[in-house]
């Protein structure tokens, strides 16, 4: 079991304990999850998904959301917006590219 799978368990074992009870432990949860990605990227470990749709849509809906501040009238509640779906983008790639150690989930 690597690294970065070692960081994305902790993340999702945070993420859900905190989930009901903390919006600071799920967040810590999901900046974990996101870290597991980068450190995935840093050690050349990532894993091609098995649906190639799913990581595509995910990324396209993100830069939908991105042009969307292009016609939206007030900027600031745009980018907002992105703020908060940037966490889930981040804790999505990192569910897609970083590979799972099925006996621990």
């Amino acid at each position: 079991m690597g690294l970065p799978n070692k960081i994305l368990s902790v993340g999702l074992l945070v993420t859900v304990a905190s989930l009901p009870f903390s919006p600071f432990g799920t967040s810590l949860g999901v900046g974990l999850m996101g870290l597991s990605f980068i450190v995935a990227l840093a050690t050349r470990t990532i894993v091609k998904p098995s649906n190639k749709i799913l990581p595509g849509a995910l990324v396209a809906g993100f830069i939908w959301a991105t042009f969307s501040l292009l016609w939206s009238d007030d900027q600031q509640a745009g980018i907002d917006s992105l703020t908060i779906k940037l966490p889930l983008f981040a804790a999505a790639l990192s569910l897609f590219y970083v590979q799972w150690n099925k006996s621990l989930l």
